[in-house]
């Protein structure tokens, strides 16, 4: 009898050692798998949508939008506008796109450019530095604003940057807005300044539309902002828009900002002066020393960094670099005759 309740004694002791301890251990595993999955599926949620959108992004790059379109009679001209509006920020030199203002202050600037664009009389501007969604402006597609504020039936919307994440978006680019019907439209690819970096985040391309003016009358629009941080990465860029040029079998109109000046130096060397050189080639704004034709930075001029090339088939009849303070950069206006 008393041997029997040693060993049970004994039995107890032995369970109470080692399967006492064993129920922490499996909690804790149990738990430690339980965060593990967790983490796992957060990050497949963050990353993935990112990687999606980046592997389609070059699919997604450039998109024509039409809407309610309405008849325009050509007579003969032309206005054309290029106008870098800095997201929609205003006119602060170095300015913050994470600024402090609201949709609504946003929405009024945006509102005024459109309005003025009106004024103008401008038949087809190409934005730059335009959000067609991004959590700074407010995931407001500011190109598909203006044109409905300012009459554009037609645009182009091309993606320089495009990212998303749920929790950050940022898609922006360039944009061509037109009275004019807008037959198609496909990206012009430049050098990148990093392969990382355009795989990652983007690149400063550009994008070719073609427009009818009439039944018999069509142009080719190119639309671009160029590498700030680089006078390398535009050069070759001008090796690209040579090439275009010398191909063309249509009038072919380039505008945009092209983070670049025309030298009054001949020993200079910059993609203004090299598309200045090209026979038949005219532009504007003219090179000079008077702040009327300085477009950057609005709030004090000092710089033309914003032009139009005009083909030889075309004339331009005036242009203007009005002084508005929408931006950091004032907008440029030719009438051309083709």
């Amino acid at each position: 009898m008393i041997t029997g309740r040693l060993y049970a004694s004994k039995a107890k002791a032995r369970y109470s050692t080692k399967a006492v301890p064993y129920l922490p251990m499996l909690i804790n595993r149990l738990l430690y798998n339980i965060i593990k999955y967790l983490v796992g599926f957060m990050l497949l949620g963050s990353i993935l949508p990112y990687v999606v959108v980046r592997y389609f992004s070059a699919e997604n790059a450039v998109k024509v939008f039409i809407e309610s379109p309405r008849e325009i009679d050509f007579n003969g001209t032309i206005r054309v506008a290029a106008y870098n509006i800095a997201h929609g920020r205003g006119g602060k030199y170095g300015g913050d796109n994470w600024n402090a203002e609201t949709r609504g202050e946003r929405e009024a600037r945006l509102r005024l450019i459109a309005d003025f664009l009106s004024a103008q009389a401008v038949d087809i501007v190409i934005l730059n530095e335009v959000d067609f969604s991004s959590h700074w402006s407010y995931s407001q597609n500011q190109a598909e604003f203006i044109a409905r504020h300012a009459g554009f039936s037609y645009r182009v919307e091309q993606r320089n940057y495009d990212l998303y994440h749920p929790l950050f978006k940022l898609q922006f680019g360039n944009a061509i807005l037109s009275r004019y019907p807008i037959n198609s439209a496909e990206l012009l690819p430049f050098t990148p300044l990093s392969k990382f970096e355009s795989v990652v985040f983007g690149n400063h391309d550009g994008v070719i539309a073609e427009l009818s003016l009439n039944n018999e009358i069509n142009i080719s629009i190119v639309g671009l902002h160029l590498e700030v941080r680089d006078p390398g990465s535009r050069l070759k860029a001008f090796s690209v828009l040579e090439e275009l040029i010398s191909r063309a079998d249509k009038p072919t109109f380039l505008a945009g900002d092209f983070n670049a000046e025309k030298s009054f130096d001949s020993g200079s060397d910059s993609v203004i002066d090299r598309l200045a050189e090209i026979d038949g080639v005219d532009y504007f704004p003219r090179p000079s020393f008077s702040s009327d034709n300085f477009t950057f930075p609005s709030e004090k001029p000092s710089k033309t960094l914003d032009w139009i090339f005009i083909p030889s088939s075309a004339k331009v009849l005036q242009g203007t670099v009005p002084q508005v303070l929408w931006s950091d950069h004032f907008p440029v206006i030719v009438e051309i005759e083709i």
